[in-house]
């Protein structure tokens, strides 16, 4: 299995958040049987998950939390970021400072 340094996630979503039966998709991007986490955390030396308190398709905190505890990963709150770069929403974001300095660390 590859093993990198660092993985970063952002706008992340861990649970369906569209109802499939109306046209959602993100059942086909989650694992049927959840994740494992056991696995998922020998796979990097640090985890880092960033979500924002009002993502408009449900991406949020809420989500990445519970998930960020079980891979013992840092959290980063977003706050008031949306999506983090959404023209629908227009939440235009050319540059996300907060993952930059991750990213030079």
């Amino acid at each position: 299995m590859l093993h990198v340094k660092q993985v970063v996630l952002v706008s992340g979503f861990y649970q369906q958040i569209d109802d499939p039966e109306q046209g959602g998709i993100s059942h086909l991007m989650l694992p049927e049987d959840g994740f494992d986490y056991d696995r998922i955390r020998t796979a990097a030396d640090e985890f880092v998950l960033i979500n924002s308190d009002n993502d408009p398709w449900g991406c949020n905190d809420k989500q990445a939390r519970p998930v960020a505890e079980a891979l013992d990963a840092r959290f980063i709150l977003a706050k008031g970021l949306g999506h983090m770069g959404s023209d629908g929403f227009n939440q235009p974001m050319p540059e996300l400072l907060v993952l930059k300095n991750l990213l030079r660390a």
